[in-house]
C-alpha cells in the first residue's frame, strides 16, 4: 500500500470519528454550555462602553495568544491539563478524556480573522481508540472558531479536518496533509463571513462554507480524547479588519502604551 493510500485510509478513519469527539464535547448540559458563552462574553464586557462598529477602525492587527498579559484572558475549561512557560503551552491529559486543553478569547463579533501556530507532538500516548474511551485518539490541535463550534482539526498521524456543530456534527471537508510529528510543523486558519480555510505545513489543505457562520469568541482545543503530549508555541491571531467592537473584546493592548480603542 503506498504512503498517500495509508495517509488517505488514515484521514478516513479519523474523520468518521471525528463525529464522536464532538458529540463528547457537546454532551454537556446546556446549562454548562451557555454558562461558558456567558462567562467569555462577561470577560468581553468588562472594559468601557464602545459603541458597536461594522466598519474597521485601523490597520490589521496581531496578538500574541501565548504572551502573559493576553493568555491571562482566556477563559479555560477547568478540567484542562496543560502548563505554560515562557510562550510554550504543554497539554498532557494522562486519562486520555476530555479535552487537554479547551480555551476560548474574543467575543461574539469575532470574525475576519487568521490564526496561525506551531505543534509538535513530544509523546505520541496511547493513539488506539477503543468505545469506552480509555485510549482515545492520537494527538490534535484544533482552532475553534465560534464557540468551539468551528473544528479546524489536525492529528497525529496527518488527518485533518473542517467540521461544525450545531444540533448534530457535519463534516465539511475531509483529508490529509504531511505532518512530521516529532517536529514543529505550522498551522493556520483563516475565516471571514461564514467561510474557513486551512494551511499546514504551507500547503491548503481544507476550506469550505459553515453555514452556521464564523463569528464568536475563539477557542483553542488541544488533545480532545488524547492522552498525546503535544506542545504548542507562536500562537498569533491577526484582526484583519477590526472594527471597535473586536478590539473592546480583545481587552488588551496592540503594543505597549497603544490601546486598541
Amino acid at each position: 500500500m503506498t504512503r498517500t493510500a495509508r495517509l488517505s485510509l488514515s484521514a478516513i478513519s479519523v474523520g468518521l470519528a471525528i463525529g464522536l469527539i464532538v458529540m463528547l464535547l457537546w454532551l454537556l448540559p446546556d446549562g454548562k454550555k451557555e454558562s461558558m458563552k456567558q462567562e467569555v462574553n462577561d470577560n468581553a464586557s468588562t472594559q468601557p462602553s464602545v459603541p458597536a462598529q461594522t466598519e474597521p477602525t485601523t490597520q490589521p492587527v496581531i496578538v500574541h495568544l501565548l504572551d502573559d498579559a493576553v493568555f491571562k484572558h482566556f477563559w479555560i475549561d477547568p478540567a484542562s491539563k496543560y502548563t505554560i512557560h515562557d510562550g510554550l503551552l504543554t497539554v498532557h491529559n494522562l486519562s486520555g478524556k476530555g479535552p487537554g486543553f479547551r480555551g476560548l478569547i474574543g467575543g461574539a463579533s469575532w470574525d475576519n480573522y487568521r490564526v496561525s501556530l506551531e505543534f509538535r507532538f513530544t509523546d505520541p500516548g496511547n493513539a488506539g481508540f477503543d468505545n469506552k474511551w480509555k485510549s482515545g485518539f492520537p494527538g490534535n490541535v484544533q482552532i475553534s472558531p465560534n464557540f468551539c463550534s468551528v473544528f479546524c482539526q489536525v492529528f497525529r498521524g496527518g488527518a485533518c479536518n473542517l467540521a461544525y456543530f450545531d444540533t448534530a456534527f457535519h463534516h465539511v471537508d475531509d483529508g490529509a496533509a504531511a505532518v512530521n510529528p516529532t517536529h514543529w510543523n505550522t498551522m493556520s486558519i483563516e475565516v471571514e463571513q461564514g467561510f474557513a480555510s486551512m494551511i499546514v505545513n504551507g500547503h491548503p489543505t481544507r476550506s469550505g462554507d459553515i453555514p452556521i457562520g464564523t463569528a464568536g469568541a475563539l477557542g483553542l482545543l488541544i488533545n480532545f480524547a488524547s492522552d498525546a503530549t503535544t506542545e504548542i508555541r507562536n500562537v498569533d491571531l491577526t484582526l484583519l479588519n477590526p472594527t471597535t467592537t473586536q478590539l473592546q473584546e480583545l481587552q488588551i493592548q496592540a503594543a505597549p502604551g497603544k490601546p486598541l480603542q
